[in-house]
């Protein structure tokens, strides 16, 4: 239901007098489990655009302080704010829509805007179902530097708002093409290491995105859709100069590329590799990479530079999904690339794994699974697919009903799971299977992974053959890998 408002909007409305922004993480009380790690970098950016324009900003990160919802009010308000700007994900979309409700009761007449990848794609459930005033869609710099200009709603790029009963939206503005012009994230306006970040790096890890945009449009992720295809970079020298500044200020020595392609532009990344051998000798970093990005050279300029762990999104290697997700991964590319990162002297290669894709099947499943254990990965992860709004999976669950009946982004969702329990599960296949695979394959990578991530190098080899038959065997007795899914469940059922 949607709220009542004293900050009535028409295109003509003005966020004039506007002198303490306030932004703010979502509180995460309901999936608890989905704290911050890692700073929050897009709302840095847009902190540090308001502070570029004289204004007095505060950031405040409900999720890290893991803060209720009253409490995460208490704290916006005594700021005093003239507006509020929240982020939130798919994850914590109703703790901001409780946040907002709770901000708009306490002092109606603040304006709140919300933004990042969930509402981008939903700015219309969320106008409809919570109390903001506007909805960011998109980049969000163009939308900060304008709303604070005082320009009227009617000229602020990428902005939807009510008006006359229903809902405007305005084009998006253009992409940022330089990331350099951009002010830096305001990292001086939280407490960096407030911030645990993920092990094993506990404490010594932040991150840095030095690229927007991905041009592969995997069918689980949006990240093509918000930030489009076309990649845009910060020059290999802003780089250098930010993680220079990000050690000699707050001490880390290990910096994650939070990039969706790290190595999107390969030419850069080679001259990135050699600037941190000649400039930043104590660098060690992490990044994620696909295969069919890499190639031999790469690798062995990542051991030379310092890179202690590379994250691949292997996802499956069913031939019948890979039309319909928009990925296919080679085997022996696979193989051969995880085997050269950890000859080339990468300290960890970490392989992701999806359960319930379209197109899959328990066998097929079974079979990722025992070729992902036969690779020299030291750490091997999986989840079951969900669905997110933006993605190409979230229009095939509307178009295959897995969606409830009259389902909305705001609507009461629990799935029952301990983990992210209000993001969909995408269960074209018996849910009930899925989760009983998910909790036996989940149980099982813990404890190989356990071993593969602490043994010497040189035993993985030796290991890997008895990892591959255990699995093997255990798949085989738990029965929830038979044939097709109605075998499968049936198994299950027993």
């Amino acid at each position: 239901m949607t709220q009542t408002h004293e900050t009535l909007t028409t295109p003509e409305t003005r966020l004039d007098g506007v002198n303490r922004v306030f932004f703010c993480v979502a509180p995460s009380t309901i999936n608890p489990q989905f704290a911050s790690y890692y700073p929050p970098l897009g709302l840095l950016y847009l902190a540090g655009t308001a502070e570029a324009m004289g204004k007095h900003v505060t950031v405040y990160d409900a999720a890290l302080k893991r803060d209720s919802i009253e409490k995460a009010a208490d704290t916006i308000l005594a700021a005093d704010p003239d507006l509020v700007c929240i982020t939130c994900f798919t994850e914590t979309r109703f703790d901001m829509q409780l946040l907002a409700a709770e901000i708009k009761k306490r002092r109606p007449q603040i304006w709140i805007i919300v933004g990042g990848p969930h509402v981008s794609f939903t700015w219309e459930d969320t106008l409809r179902h919570t109390a903001v005033d506007l909805v960011a869609i998109g980049e969000g710099e163009a939308v900060i530097r304008e709303l604070l200009a005082g320009k009227p709603l009617s000229e602020v790029p990428g902005i939807a708002y009510r008006h006359d009963g229903g809902i405007a939206v305005n084009d998006r503005p253009p992409r940022v093409q330089d990331l350099d012009t951009l002010p830096p994230p305001a990292r001086h306006l939280i407490d960096m290491r407030a911030y645990p970040s993920a092990r094993p790096y506990k404490n010594r890890c932040t991150q840095v995105n030095t690229n927007r945009g991905c041009p592969f449009g995997c069918a689980y992720c949006s990240a093509t859709h918000f930030w489009g295809r076309k990649s845009t970079q910060l020059s290999a020298e802003k780089v250098i100069e930010r993680i220079t500044h990000i050690h000699d200020t707050y001490g880390y020595d290990v910096i994650f590329f939070y990039d969706d392609e790290f190595l999107v532009n390969k030419d850069r990344a080679l001259k990135l590799m050699k600037l941190f051998r000649e400039k930043t000798p104590w660098l060690k970093w992490i990044t994620s990479v696909r295969f069919d990005s890499l190639n031999d050279e790469l690798l062995e300029e990542m051991g030379r530079s310092g890179c202690q762990q590379l994250n691949f999104g292997l996802e499956t290697f069913n031939p019948n999904t890979y039309k319909l997700i928009h990925r296919k991964v080679n085997y022996e590319k696979a193989r051969h690339f995880i085997d050269k990162a950890i000859r080339s002297g990468v300290k960890q290669a970490q392989i992701y794994l999806l359960i319930g894709l379209p197109g899959d099947d328990p066998a097929g499943l079974r079979r990722t699974f025992l070729k992902a254990l036969s690779l020299k990965a030291t750490f091997i992860s999986t989840q079951i697919l969900r669905v997110y709004p933006g993605t190409i999976i979230d229009t095939y669950a509307h178009e295959k009903r897995v969606l409830p009946e009259g389902f909305h982004w705001y609507a009461p969702y629990r799935d029952g799971m301990p983990n992210l329990p209000t993001v969909p599960i995408y269960d074209e296949q018996p849910r009930a299977l899925l989760v009983k695979q998910y909790k036996f394959l989940a149980f099982y990578l813990r404890v190989t992974s356990l071993l593969r991530r602490n043994m010497p190098k040189s035993l993985l080899a030796l290991y890997i053959p008895l990892d591959v038959f255990a699995f093997r065997v255990a798949s085989k007795l738990s029965g929830l890998f038979k044939g097709g899914a109605d075998t499968a469940e049936r198994a299950a059922a027993d």
